[in-house]
């Protein structure tokens, strides 16, 4: 007759197998006659999460109302809406909840605003319930994307018109003017903010004004802005309406562009800003400065340096003089153009770093 082994090997082999099955047919027994938890019986329930207005992207310190749906199971015991990684240093936002009971469904409703950094963060809904035997949970969240641009994909273009300008001053108000199709009611403030690119984000446009033109059914805003530094600029506009049929969010945006100038100066640029090179080799250097072709003016640099080319773009107003510097000795070398009107009014100056080695 055949003997029978666990597997090939020493009977020492053999009992630590059968010693490894004994164990974990004990272990498999205590865990099936556990008794369940309160939390593990308890059921789960979906609840319906929306957001007002309701955008792909929000702008900053933008306003959201929450209001989150679950079908009634029992007496409400918890409910809470919060935000985690929410501030600068990633704390986390609790959002003030009021909940009540309509037509057998908890709804609960939390105003907030989106905060002033560019980020996403996710809004967390939970909400407990008791029926006496157990406990309910129902929960939902929502992502949500923060940015200083305009909300994505407008569904309503607006229109904005400004003053036509070659160019504007630096202190001189620009008025705003945008015209927005009426689509329904307006849900979110119209509000006009820059693009990061623009010279400048932290000048307000005051004296914000929105009017419902039924004549021609549509919304007006206007607005003010000074600029206080010159360079350019690139506003936007966004606003958001609720059709009223059909509760849809309707967002609108428009953008525009233009120009300041500082009258009290010549603006003038020095290409390139930072060089390095050899003692005794040559760099030219390009002077851009915006100026009329026939007034009285002078250019100066504060080495010994050689005018090679002088251009004018009539199209565009600028001067462009190309300059060829030789430094003899290793060093840093900054230098400085200036170019000034004959009488004196205005004038203008920018500056190159360069670095000299042996």
């Amino acid at each position: 007759m055949k003997r029978f082994r666990w597997f090939p090997g020493s009977n020492k082999a053999s009992w630590s197998m059968f010693v490894w099955t004994a164990v974990l047919a004990v272990g498999l027994g205590f865990f099936c006659v556990q008794p369940a938890t309160a939390e593990e019986t308890a059921n789960e329930l979906e609840s319906q999460l929306r957001l007002t207005p309701d955008y792909k992207q929000y702008n900053y310190e933008q306003e959201i109302t929450a209001i989150a749906m679950t079908e009634k199971k029992g007496d409400l015991v918890q409910v809470e809406m919060s935000i985690d990684n929410y501030g600068e240093k990633g704390e986390r936002l609790d959002i003030p909840v009021k909940t009540e009971e309509v037509d057998g469904q908890y709804v609960s409703k939390g105003v907030f605003s989106t905060g002033s950094r560019i980020t996403s963060y996710k809004l967390v809904y939970k909400i407990v319930m008791d029926d006496g035997e157990q406990k309910w949970f129902g929960h939902a969240s929502k992502m949500i994307q923060v940015d200083n641009m305009p909300p994505m994909n407008p569904s309503v273009e607006s229109i904005f018109k400004i003053e036509q300008k070659e160019y504007y001053k630096v202190g001189e108000p620009i008025k705003f003017t945008v015209y927005t199709p009426n689509k329904g009611k307006l849900v979110s403030e119209p509000k006009f903010m820059f693009f990061f690119n623009s010279v400048d984000q932290s000048q307000p446009v005051e004296e914000l004004e929105t009017e419902l033109d039924q004549k021609n059914n549509q919304y007006v805003t206007t607005g003010t802005f000074t600029p206080k530094i010159p360079g350019v600029y690139k506003p936007f506009f966004f606003a958001g309406m609720e059709d009223e049929e059909t509760g849809e969010t309707i967002e609108a945006s428009a953008v525009t562009e233009f120009t300041v100038e500082d009258h009290d100066k010549i603006l003038v640029s020095l290409s390139p800003g930072t060089a390095t090179m050899k003692a005794g080799d040559e760099i030219y250097l390009v002077a851009y400065y915006k100026i009329g072709k026939w007034e009285d003016h002078k250019i100066s640099w504060n080495y010994k340096a050689e005018e090679i080319t002088r251009q004018y773009d009539k199209k565009r107003g600028i001067q462009k003089v190309v300059i060829r510097f030789v430094p003899k000795r290793k060093g840093t070398f900054t230098f400085e153009v200036k170019v000034e009107q004959e009488d004196g009014e205005k004038r203008g100056a920018a500056s190159a770093v360069i670095r000299v080695t042996e």
